[in-house]
């Protein structure tokens, strides 16, 4: 079930430090995450590509590889903005960044230095209306070593204010799971041939874009005959356009009444999560007219 709050989604942008405290604290308690990285998932920590997009697929990259684009994108996209900046931290230009951006937007924003700053942060988080996405930031690690600690204790103080579905989508990624898949069954550990190649080869940019076509032909096909959410938002039956786009950039919970549809921006398949049988049926039915194949997984 949901839990309705203020706050419906956490934004940042990856970096160690506050930003990770915010994916982390999202994490644990069951809050949508998103947010745009710079190229290559690039962070202090995640230097090498994928970078941080390995452990934390909800984040976009930004076609800059520098840490400005992917700031001023964050701001521009959230509703309100969440700066911790604990005392003594060193000069983070990023930080000053968020803050000229947010101001020059307009924005509803916040600064906290620590606990002491949480009966007015509280009070800020009621002001605001319901169902926002919160941009958390500030100094990375290296500018602040104790600024992942500050940002989590502060953070923790917020959780009666969050939306949270984690309850429903933990129960259903225990279910039951069929596979939605360009391939008929599951390939055999000890098959000839030459799987891990034929998959590099779907994968390539255009061919992977021809596939995810067709998986969010079948969601919006299923939509017609059923109601669907995206991940932990209430909105039901969201524009068929914003369930395509949603999909081809993330990792999408797809909620069918008591079923999920698991999404990932990057794979050649789907994931039915505890279908009814008629939901069953009518996904291989659609599935077939998309030339994919549907097995049960082990």
């Amino acid at each position: 079930m949901v839990t309705r709050g203020k706050i419906a989604r956490i934004r940042t942008g990856g970096q160690s430090g506050v930003d990770r405290a915010a994916m982390d604290f999202a994490r644990e308690y069951g809050i949508p995450l998103c947010g745009w990285c710079p190229k290559n998932g690039w962070a202090e920590d995640y230097p090498d590509p994928p970078g941080l997009l390995a452990d934390f697929p909800e984040l976009q990259e930004t076609p800059s590889a520098g840490t400005e684009q992917r700031t001023r994108w964050n701001m521009r996209d959230a509703d309100a903005i969440l700066t911790i900046m604990p005392k003594g931290s060193a000069e983070s230009r990023g930080t000053e960044v968020g803050l000229e951006e947010g101001d020059r937007l307009g924005k509803p924003m916040f600064t906290a230095a620590g606990p002491e700053d949480i009966p007015e942060l509280r009070q800020w988080i009621q002001s605001l209306p319901e169902g926002i996405e919160l941009c958390v930031g500030g100094p990375r690690a290296s500018e602040c070593p104790e600024a992942y600690e500050v940002a989590m204790v502060i953070l923790q103080s917020l959780t009666e204010y969050m939306s949270r579905r984690k309850s429903k989508i933990e129960e259903l990624l225990q279910c039951p799971y069929w596979i939605i898949d360009i391939l008929p069954a599951q390939v055999p550990k000890d098959s000839p041939g030459q799987y891990f190649a034929i998959e590099d080869y779907y994968l390539q940019d255009a061919r992977l874009a021809e596939i995810k076509q067709k998986h969010v032909n079948l969601v919006l096909k299923v939509n017609c005959y059923r109601d669907i959410s995206l991940d932990e938002e209430d909105v039901l039956n969201p524009s068929p356009e914003r369930i395509a786009e949603e999909m081809r950039k993330r990792y999408l919970f797809i909620m069918v009444g008591n079923s999920m549809i698991l999404s990932e921006p990057d794979d050649t398949h789907l994931t039915v999560f505890n279908p009814d049988p008629e939901l069953l049926e009518l996904i291989r039915a659609i599935a077939s007219g998309e030339g994919l194949y549907v097995w049960e997984g082990q």
